[in-house]
């Protein structure tokens, strides 16, 4: 129950949020809250009542709404909002069982660990929850930019800039991933002169009826 209740709260905390700021109902972004729920409750899933799987989605769809927007500010490279979707939700999860887990809950899942605040009064699981968090936080930006420095070094880190301006897709694959009136006027040219350069060699291939 907890893990539908979750993202469905975490689509209507998306939702509000888009129609607030844009102005329109964004389904794209309503389909990331679905994530952003499910990854939310993933954490604290076994341990939580149903009314705090509620309040998880709705908080998860808050801090994803708030996660892709910094990223914007801060340009980070995020074009399909994956580390606002997963990371922070992810994060916001783990501190969440520090805060609803219920103690028979706890002690059915047999885990060596206490109830959160909200029952026990004093912060001994909510400090573990969050120092687990930093740590893995710490660490992560740790191993990327260690990772991420040394492929810019070896000038491996970002595709040229004509491949940019084409798109990966096609530099990579042959063909673009988007439709034609979605891809850039270049990838649609590369896409349109290779179509053309291919149809010319099948007319070439055949043979002259005129002859035989």
């Amino acid at each position: 129950m907890n893990t539908a209740l979750s993202p469905a709260a975490s689509v209507i905390s998306v939702l509000a949020v888009e129609k607030y700021s844009a102005g329109y109902w964004n389904a794209s972004a309503a389909m990331n809250g679905v994530v952003a729920g499910l990854v939310g409750i993933t954490g604290p899933c076994g341990v939580v009542d149903p009314w705090a799987s509620i309040v998880i989605g709705l908080v998860s769809g808050l801090v994803y709404s708030g996660g892709w927007r910094m990223h914007e500010k801060l340009q980070v490279d995020d074009p399909v909002h994956a580390i606002a979707v997963h990371a922070w939700p992810g994060a916001w999860g783990c501190i969440a069982s520090g805060l609803f887990a219920v103690p028979k809950h706890v002690n059915f899942m047999g885990y060596n660990a206490r109830e959160g605040l909200l029952y026990s009064g004093d912060g001994g699981q909510f400090g573990i929850q969050l120092l687990g968090v930093l740590v893995v936080l710490v660490w992560t930006v740790a191993t990327s930019a260690a990772c991420f420095g040394a492929l810019h070094a070896a000038g491996l880190l970002r595709v040229s800039p004509e491949d940019e301006e084409v798109g990966v897709d096609v530099a990579e694959h042959g063909e673009p991933l988007l439709k034609y009136e979605q891809a850039s006027p270049r990838a649609v040219e590369v896409e349109a002169t290779s179509t053309k350069s291919s149809e010319v060699g099948e007319i070439t291939d055949m043979p002259n009826v005129s002859s035989v």
